[in-house]
């Protein structure tokens, strides 16, 4: 995994969700986008809407894995600009660091719709278990969401 570039939380955290990253890109080609996807959607956050630099470790593995120049980008556009095309989808058209709630929304439709057409594959490979696992993610994702918004008296306006 490597050192995550500091021994806080926040570092410890971070590092591991970058280091998961790149092994599943290595081992899931398939799967490829989607992280990549995260990847992007995470380093933003940090870097624009917490306005926090990455930690040394974090920041060479996201280098590593989204292009050399998207992580110092300056602002939401010129990272999407420098990114790799597999990453890059993740920020399309976001400009504003209180919108990165689209692109994660859009990382989820992704996941779902890619995954059920994975599902819709035959044979011995392992594009029907991914799928799976992607579709049911989604589905999780909802139920979480539907527990949530009962738990606070079904009001949908709770959740915001």
């Amino acid at each position: 995994m490597g050192d995550p570039g500091g021994a806080g939380r926040r570092e410890i955290q971070l590092g591991m969700r970058v280091a998961w990253a790149g092994r599943v890109a290595d081992a899931v080609p398939a799967a490829g986008a989607w992280v990549l996807g995260a990847t992007a959607l995470l380093a933003a956050r940090e870097r624009h809407a917490e306005a926090r630099d990455l930690p040394a470790g974090v920041r060479e593995r996201c280098r590593a894995l989204l292009g050399a120049g998207a992580v110092e980008a300056a602002s939401l556009p010129e990272m999407a600009a420098r990114l790799t095309p597999t990453a890059r989808w993740a920020l399309r058209d976001i400009d504003d660091p209180l919108r990165l709630w689209e692109g994660e929304e859009r990382w989820w439709t992704r996941i779902e719709e890619d995954g059920r057409d994975l599902l819709a594959g035959s044979g011995f490979s392992m594009g029907p278990v991914l799928g799976a696992a992607a579709v049911l993610a989604a589905d999780a994702r909802r139920v979480r969401a539907a527990l949530e918004l009962a738990a606070r008296g079904g009001d949908h306006d709770a959740l915001v």
